[in-house]
């Protein structure tokens, strides 16, 4: 058996063999799983609350009063489905099975399993896909996002077969052991190995280029006309705040939609839907006034560049030295708006996720600011071509 990585655990079974893979690391995407346990518990407790009401009140005499009840069951699944999802998004542990001419996939938390399988006979090919150095999740400096963009998969396909996920979300240096591992495995009963390839995806909807290219770094400029960031040279360095968005462009678009959203919903916050409707609304409106007033404050002291960000919603902080980055750049943010691409600042450490600030403002504003920090921090990197 090849050399594992410390999370995987090899457990012999009875004619065959079991791969544990544990939890995984999946940073701040482990708070969506709560936000579904919780909205999946206030939908059962309010099912259960109204049920019992109602039983106390007038017990059903018929099986049209029964029927009266199915609203109240739908909404018990929904629930139900809402708790599940959440704690399998969370807390779910995944395990890779070989027995019996078999492969299983295991997904499980608690008692709740969820189980695929495929014959290993039928497998060509072993693959895994990641999102790779250039996967862009935008984060807006938010600790933990930045893993996310190079989570991987393994899929199994093959002739006559429908291809299979298995290990979804784990890192792909951990995968890819496993991957030849299950090779080996396969072999030793087939008698046929399948292919082990690497595929990396890009995860964004804008495609980013690399300007290979391209020419010398332009030097920072002017300011561009309009441009309300207050820049501050000192002899070690430099300060540039960066004033609230304000409601206007994209903020004000997720605002509006975002009360609409809301307001069409409150009539209805007694069906399944409406609460959805609500939530989702309330969501954008909060995401809103997060983005429109939040402010900025970024430092270069020495070779130490430090990016401060308070907001009603809290406040975070972030710094790198000049050595652990690879580049500043103004690039495309992975989000577009009539199919045009919005620009954020982005920060390409050496190593882990690059990490995106100031999504939606001005193109020209951008990039002159990532020219600026370039200059500051000696740095040598040169902006993306527009998508």
């Amino acid at each position: 058996m090849k050399r594992l990585p410390s999370q995987i655990v090899a457990e012999p079974r009875a004619g065959g063999v079991c791969y544990h893979l544990g939890t995984r690391d999946i940073g701040l995407l482990r708070k969506f799983g709560g936000g579904a346990i919780f909205v999946g518990l206030v939908i059962v407790g309010a099912a259960l609350i109204w049920t019992v009401l109602t039983l106390r009140d007038h017990w059903p005499d018929d099986l049209g009063d029964w029927l009266g009840y199915l609203p109240t069951l739908m909404a018990l699944m929904i629930g139900q489905s809402a708790i599940s999802a959440g704690m399998l998004i969370g807390f779910s542990k995944s395990r890779v099975l070989l027995r019996g001419g078999r492969i299983y996939a295991i997904e499980g938390v608690g008692i709740m399993r969820w189980k695929r399988k495929r014959p290993i006979d039928r497998i060509q090919k072993i693959e895994v896909i990641s999102g790779g150095e250039d996967a862009h999740l935008d984060s807006n400096a938010a600790p933990g996002m930045a893993t996310l963009a190079k989570l991987a998969a393994i899929r199994l396909s093959g002739e006559n077969m429908n291809s299979m996920l298995v290990s979804i979300a784990f890192p792909a240096e951990v995968l890819l052991p496993l991957a030849e591992q299950l090779a080996d495995d396969i072999e030793s009963e087939t008698r046929q190995r399948p292919e082990v390839v690497s595929t990396t995806k890009k995860l964004t909807g804008v495609i980013e280029r690399e300007a290979l290219a391209a020419p010398a770094d332009e030097p920072a400029g002017q300011q561009p006309p309009g441009s309300q960031m207050i820049l501050e040279q000192r002899p070690d360095g430099l300060t540039i705040i960066v004033p609230p968005l304000g409601m206007r462009g994209v903020t004000r678009t997720m605002l509006i939609l975002g009360a609409v959203i809301t307001l069409i919903g409150i009539p209805f916050i007694i069906v399944i839907i409406g609460l959805l409707f609500v939530i989702i609304g309330l969501m954008m409106v909060v995401g809103a006034i997060r983005n429109a007033r939040r402010r900025a404050i970024i430092d270069v002291v020495g070779d130490v560049l430090l990016i401060s960000m308070a907001g009603p919603f809290g406040s975070s902080q972030r710094e790198w030295r000049a050595v652990d980055l690879n580049r500043i750049q103004a690039a495309p943010s992975g989000t577009s708006v009539n199919n045009v691409p919005l620009f954020e600042l982005q920060i390409r450490p050496r190593s882990g996720g690059k990490v995106g600030y100031f999504g939606g403002r001005d193109k020209d504003e951008l990039r002159w600011l990532a020219a600026t920090l370039r200059d500051a921090l000696n740095l040598t990197a040169t902006d993306e071509p527009e998508a």
